[in-house]
């Protein structure tokens, strides 16, 4: 969509031009046997594959914003970058119709699963190995930024580290 202006709120949907955008959290751990797992949870609508993602709120980042979806969709919290690993865009289908958007995606390390979470009943959420999540995801840009995570470097915080980015909301 070469010069359509990108809105990050609710209210801009609708607006002739306007490509909206979305943050997604990806949560990520070491598993057992030291390989990154990505949490994966289910849509409402259709139940396919995805990341928490939403949209943003107000006087919060936009990695603050995701790992705030992280909590309330997956139930995880944890380290959130401040950097985007990525950005794919996809369409939403709405009672409305069709609506392009682009989601901004933030790693986020998790150090708290919980048991209760505020869309427990509304989803279904998986630890994935990198293959099997890429496999899952219900977009292709999105499986791309998954099989993208075999080649970076994500950064573990040390156990004595600040959390200067933990986000629990529980």
């Amino acid at each position: 969509m070469t010069g359509a202006h990108v809105g990050d709120r609710k209210r801009d949907r609708g607006r002739e031009g306007v490509m909206l955008r979305q943050y997604a959290a990806l949560p990520w751990r070491r598993g057992r046997h030291g390989r990154i797992e990505v949490m994966m949870v289910t849509s409402r609508g259709r139940g396919r594959w995805i990341l928490p993602k939403g949209w943003r709120v107000k006087g919060k980042t936009p990695a603050q914003s995701a790992a705030t979806e992280a909590c309330e969709e997956a139930g995880v919290s944890g380290f959130v970058d401040e950097e985007p690993i990525g950005s794919y865009s996809c369409f939403w289908e709405g009672g409305d119709g069709r609506e392009l958007r682009e989601v901004v995606v933030y790693g986020l390390e998790v150090v708290a699963t919980l048991a209760d979470w505020a869309e427990k009943g509304q989803r279904r959420r998986a630890w994935m190995p990198l293959p099997e999540a890429a496999r899952a995801a219900g977009e292709p840009g999105l499986a791309r930024i998954i099989e993208g995570l075999a080649s970076r470097s994500l950064r573990e915080r040390e156990p004595s580290a600040a959390p200067v980015a933990l986000h629990a909301f529980a």
